[in-house]
Order: structure tokens, then sequence, then C-alpha cells
């Protein structure tokens, strides 16, 4: 229904790994995850259609916000 998508990683980084999820699947929402700043990950990612941001660390509650907004707004 939806990815949760860290945006660092080592291989394969956030960014490219949502690029390659999209020719799979064009219509998957993603939700990147990170330890960094919103704003340097929007920067960093501001070409890029991601359907949300979770700052870390995050708990279940706002897991279940940031996806039921995804979901409402698909």
């Amino acid at each position: 229904d939806a990815v949760l998508l860290d945006f660092t990683m080592t291989e394969m980084g956030g960014p490219e790994t949502f690029r390659r999820l999209r020719v799979i699947r064009s219509d998957i929402p993603v939700v990147f995850s990170s330890g960094l700043d919103a704003g340097e990950v929007a920067a960093k990612s501001e070409s890029l259609d991601v359907a949300g941001f979770m700052a870390k660390p995050y708990t279940l509650k706002s897991m279940r916000q940031v996806l039921a907004a995804v979901w409402s707004s698909a």
C-alpha cells in the first residue's frame, strides 16, 4: 500500500531507490524517513514526488498519522 524508505542508506540511497521503485510501480506512495532535517531531505529530493516525510525517531502514532494523511490524499 505504501513504502517507508530510509533516505540515507549504504549501497543505494533513498532517491535512487525511489526512482527504481517508480519503474516497478509508478503509483505507490513513498514516504521518506531520516534522522536528517526535513528541509535538508526536501532540498535533496525536490524533484521527486514523495508522498510524505517522517523524522527519526518516530513513534507508531506518528507513523499512523503520516500514513493516514498519505492514503487520504491518494
